[in-house]
């Protein structure tokens, strides 16, 4: 049968197709379009993937006001977060009225000072991040006293809905120390940070204690600091800074250098607090003294055979050399020898630790319990500890002289007694 000059067969094959087609395109069309939708529109994919996820995603809120999320009905139940369980204050300097405050979920942080307005948008985590942009949320900080407060916004503005304007005010947490350490990191403070940590308390220098008098008064109640440089002596309040690579006293300008300010010390430990160049950043540590080591030191085995010679001096040997020693003198352990310092220029030397070594000082001779004892102090290297050092004197007695007779002795050469000049000397 041929119907218009068309097999029917072929017809109807045609009708067919055009069905399938009809049905196909009916189904596959809203497909399509969401796709095309989703694949070039950046926030419509913003938000299908954050509620794809769940509840710890959120809406990316510097995209507000643009594409499809510009429909801002759906953001009109919106409430301001807790910011002050979120937002910390890390340090300030009342002197230059700046601050430093951060987020505690990302540990973001930001420089002030009062009446800043400063916009948070949130993570794909959830968590408030600090924003390049302007968004909804604000908050402006203000400094009173030791405290951070904050005036929170949450404002969306449209011409085709009502606006949300919600306000709030807290005070903003202290960061504590381990959270101002994260917020701050070991990089900011570098060098001045690592020298400071790597100091070494020592305890009093017992050599000013027993023999500063009022001269080193200052230096006998003073903490010190052992640095690859030298050695400081510190009080509490102290400010020291950091001049290119090594901690110094301050006594004039310190201006564009870290800062340390002592906050205590005691013999056991020195807390100090580091501040950039701006007093800003700011961090807290604790220098704890090490255990003392035992001492090696005996002093009868290193001054034997000790004889008074005057009422101030007395000879001896020193390591089994022979010397003499004067009430005052200093003996100097150097390179496992000891040696009596000469002149003030040595001692000068040694109060600065230009040189470093054991040492020992003779106080003189002294009486007790009808004995003599030669007495000094002994101090170790760094003059944490003092020893109080006593030593019997060996005294030859004097030999009485027997009356002359009337006939005259005659000595044989061995029978000839060696009188000692020294024994002249002092009659105790």
């Amino acid at each position: 049968m041929i119907l218009q000059g068309l097999p029917l067969i072929r017809l109807t094959k045609w009708v067919d197709l055009a069905c399938l087609s009809l049905i196909a395109l009916t189904f596959f069309s809203p497909l399509v379009l969401f796709y095309f939708v989703y694949q070039n529109n950046a926030e419509v994919h913003s938000f299908v993937s954050n509620r794809i996820v769940g509840k710890k995603k959120s809406f990316d809120y510097e995209q507000i006001g643009t594409g499809a999320l510009a429909i801002e009905s759906n953001f009109a139940g919106l409430s301001l977060p807790k910011f002050d369980k979120e937002v910390l204050l890390v340090s300030s300097n009342p002197q230059s009225k700046r601050f430093l405050f951060g987020l505690r979920g990302s540990f973001e942080k930001r420089e002030s000072q009062s009446g800043e307005k400063h916009y948070l948008t949130y993570g794909k985590g959830g968590e408030l991040r600090f924003s390049k942009s302007k968004t909804p949320f604000s908050i402006t900080p203000t400094l009173i006293g030791e405290k951070l407060e904050f005036d929170a916004e949450l404002f969306i503005d449209s011409s085709a809905q009502a606006a949300v304007n919600e306000v709030s005010r807290f005070v903003a947490a202290q960061a504590d120390q381990e959270e101002t350490a994260r917020f701050l990191g070991e990089g900011i403070f570098g060098k001045p940070f690592v020298a400071m940590e790597s100091a070494r308390l020592l305890g009093p220098d017992q050599l000013f204690v027993l023999y500063g008098g009022e001269e080193y008064a200052k230096e006998a109640g003073s903490a010190r600091l052992l640095f690859d440089e030298g050695i400081l002596f510190v009080q509490k309040g102290d400010l020291l800074f950091f001049d290119e690579k090594e901690w110094k006293l301050a006594s004039g300008e310190t201006k564009n250098h870290f800062l340390a300010k002592i906050l205590t010390t005691s013999p056991e430990r020195v807390d100090a607090e580091i501040s950039d160049e701006k007093g800003l950043l700011k961090r807290r540590i604790t220098i704890q003294r090490k255990p003392k080591r035992t001492s090696s030191f005996r002093a009868g085995e290193l001054f034997t055979g000790i004889r008074p010679r005057t009422a101030t001096t007395v000879s001896l040997k020193i390591a089994g050399e022979s010397s003499h020693l004067k009430r005052g003198d200093w003996l100097l352990k150097v390179e496992n020898q000891w040696r009596r310092l000469e002149d003030w220029e040595e001692v000068e030397e040694l109060l600065c630790f230009e040189r470093r070594g054991e040492l020992f000082v003779f106080d003189g001779i002294v009486k007790s319990g009808g004995a003599q004892f030669f007495s000094g102090h002994y101090f170790d290297a760094m003059r944490e500890r003092s020893e109080t050092i006593r030593l019997p004197l060996t005294v030859k007695e004097k030999r009485v002289k027997k009356k002359a007779s009337s006939r005259r002795p005659t000595y044989s050469p061995s029978e000839k007694e060696d009188f000692d000049d020294d024994d002249e000397e002092l009659d105790f």
